[in-house]
């Protein structure tokens, strides 16, 4: 029996209605965060991965080789269907450029060494994104890169600066937070997951101990003092007001007394360093790639006051020299420093404060410099992908799922602080930005996917011919 075209139309058009309806309906998602949080269904994989996130932000527990290893080789056994995103194509596309370089490079053994840790990191974006399959996992994910980013590097660092353990007065702690510009980058992208916690954990020890994250965090960063994190926490406030302001101005008065706070606790000093962003920024070191073996990481501090306005532009007029005649291929992947010590001692550089093996202090000029164009359109791919796919899914979920949707937003921008912070420190190759973007891709297909779940409920299923005459379905498909 043909159904006709018009009355197949109609049913099209209920059902655009009806999944219509179910987008626009009340929040539902209340009752899973006032649960327990759970410990179920948790596969090797999953604590694997957890326990290597667990070693890059602690830089303590030497386990981080062996954990990724242990997540890799476990990753068959997850339960669901293998995942490979265009976010994890472009973060591949750019290790195949990089292979590129590598016959181009005056400094192969660099170039090696830097390639063969970055597909390290892509082995940890390809694992996040197939073991965060779950709001659940993805809520313990959260929770527990927090507790581990105040157990660590948080405490540390203001133990470090009242028992008087700085660095020219500036805030540190060690391993890759021995650089108070790395370190006020990073707690950026911890402090967009805070305000996600905060926004949809209704558990009050949970919102608790995530409200002290989101005094501790900003504190942190003034006592870095790092004129380029300033700025970005700066985008971070305006990207916030500009897309939400009604919850900027909800929270107002929590962020006026935790400014207050900030300005009766920090030093003058700071005060005063922020005041000479207008004669040029810090000189950000951006510590080397992780990859696996995070428990060999050292971050190596610099004289980072040195760093004038002067410095800065004259390192930058060598990185645009080079990436002027390498804009295809770049220099190399990790041959930047090399090259910038070579081409600093061309007349037209020498004498000026920019000789020597520098870095770029951007991630942006790194890039270029390194990849060339090929590989910087890789880069901003990865981005792309990812800020797109947060913005979609909170479009749809404005409605139907508001608190995830805000978490969602929280989490991108603090991504777009990090990326801002970037401009000023060379940040490209550093395993939290990689593990930001999987959590914000991730969270961002979670929301979709719920979206979808619910939508098809509310669907009802097109009745079967053999229904409306009263036939059993199996009975009908035998004939």
């Amino acid at each position: 029996m043909t159904v006709p075209v018009r009355k197949r139309f109609a049913e099209v058009r209920k059902g655009a209605v009806t999944l219509a309806a179910a987008a626009s309906a009340p929040a539902r998602d209340d009752g899973f965060y006032d649960s327990p949080i759970s410990l179920k269904n948790l596969t090797p994989a999953y604590v694997a991965f957890c326990a290597y996130i667990f070693a890059v932000i602690t830089t303590r527990v030497p386990i981080g080789t062996a954990a990724m290893a242990t997540a890799i080789l476990t990753l068959p056994m997850e339960p669901t269907k293998f995942r490979f995103p265009r976010v994890l194509m472009f973060a591949f596309a750019l290790v195949a450029w990089a292979f590129v370089g590598y016959g181009t490079t005056n400094y192969p053994d660099e170039v090696a060494d830097q390639t063969y840790e970055f597909i390290k990191v892509c082995a940890v974006v390809l694992v996040a994104v197939n073991v965060l399959t779950t709001r659940a996992r993805l809520r313990l994910f959260l929770l527990g890169s927090m507790v581990a980013f105040f157990i660590y590097p948080a405490r540390g660092t203001l133990q470090n600066y009242f028992m008087g353990e700085t660095l020219q007065g500036r805030a540190i702690w060690n391993g890759i937070y021995a650089n108070p510009n790395d370190l006020a980058a990073l707690c950026l992208l911890q402090l967009g997951l805070v305000l996600g916690v905060i926004e949809t954990e209704r558990k009050k020890w949970v919102r608790s101990f995530a409200m002290l994250m989101g005094v501790l965090l900003p504190l942190i960063i003034v006592l870095t003092q790092s004129r380029g994190a300033f700025l970005a926490i700066a985008a971070f406030a305006g990207i916030l007001a500009k897309r939400n302001w009604g919850l900027v101005k909800k929270k107002l008065p929590i962020v006026i007394a935790v400014c207050a706070l900030i300005v009766i606790i920090a030093p003058d000093k700071a005060f005063r360093r922020f005041a000479t962003i207008a004669d040029g920024t810090d000189r950000s070191g951006g510590g080397k790639a992780q990859g696996f073996a995070v428990e060999n990481s050292v971050g190596q501090a610099e004289d980072l006051d040195a760093g004038s306005a002067e410095q800065r532009v004259e390192i930058w007029k060598v990185a645009r020299s080079i990436i002027s005649e390498n804009v295809i291929t770049g220099v190399g992947l990790g041959a930047y420093a090399k090259t910038h010590n070579d081409y600093a001692q061309r007349p037209e550089f020498r004498g000026g404060s920019a000789i020597g093996a520098r870095d770029t202090h951007s991630t942006y000029l790194n890039i270029l410099a390194e990849l060339g164009i090929v590989g910087f359109f890789c880069f901003m791919g990865i981005m792309y992908e990812t800020v797109t796919a947060a913005r979609a899914s909170q479009t749809l979920a404005r409605t139907v799922s508001p608190r995830l949707a805000v978490q969602l937003f929280y989490l991108e921008v603090g991504l777009y602080g990090f990326l801002v912070a970037g401009i000023w420190g060379s940040y490209g190759k550093l395993i939290p930005l990689y593990v930001t973007v999987a959590t914000v891709y991730v969270a961002a297909r979670l929301l979709r996917e719920e979206i979808a779940e619910r939508a098809a409920r509310a669907v009802p299923r097109p009745t079967s011919p053999f229904a409306r005459r009263g036939v059993p379905p199996a009975l009908g498909r035998r004939g």
